[in-house]
Formats: structure tokens, sequence, C-alpha cells
């Protein structure tokens, strides 16, 4: 993922990675939320919670964090059940 965002940046040279997407399987934690506000990300999307350290709304909720000096969107994805199985037996067919 970083590697991608790393060629993009080397090619258009955009402040940090100011005015991107980034999609994740899992809500980050808060030191990894924090990654991404630093680097200016625009908005995230992520599929599912983490109820255990989740930084953007299961556990804490760093975008809406007053004192930070960047904010950015969250948008939760939500996956069908079905489209979730074959994905898992695709998984174990491999």
């Amino acid at each position: 993922m970083l590697s991608g965002l790393d060629l993009a940046c080397e090619t258009t040279r955009p402040y940090l990675c100011t005015g991107f997407d980034i999609y994740l399987a899992w809500e980050p934690c808060p030191m990894c939320a924090m990654a991404l506000v630093h680097q200016r990300i625009k908005r995230i999307f992520y599929a599912f919670p983490n109820p255990r350290v989740g930084a953007l709304g299961s556990v804490h909720r760093l975008q809406g964090e007053k004192s930070l000096n960047h904010h950015y969107s969250v948008f939760r994805i939500h996956i069908p059940d079905k489209a979730l199985s074959e994905i898992f037996l695709e998984k174990l067919k491999d």
C-alpha cells in the first residue's frame, strides 16, 4: 500500500499525501490513524471495525478531535455477508 503511495508522490510531488483517499480492510488503531493525519489523507474508507482499539468510531473518534491540525472524512464500507463468504472461500482454495 505505501509503495503505491510513494510512487504516486514521486511522480506528482504533492505535499505529503494531500487529497489522497485510502482504502483499508480494518479500522486503524490510534497510532496508524494519527499517521494518516500527518500524511494529510483526505478520506478514509474501511470495511471492518476494530472493537478493541479502533480509532475512527469503534473506541475513539480521532477524526472529530478539534485539537488536531488536519481532519479527514471517514466512511465505513458495508460488505454483504454473501460477498465475504465468497472472498473467504476463494482464499481457502488458494
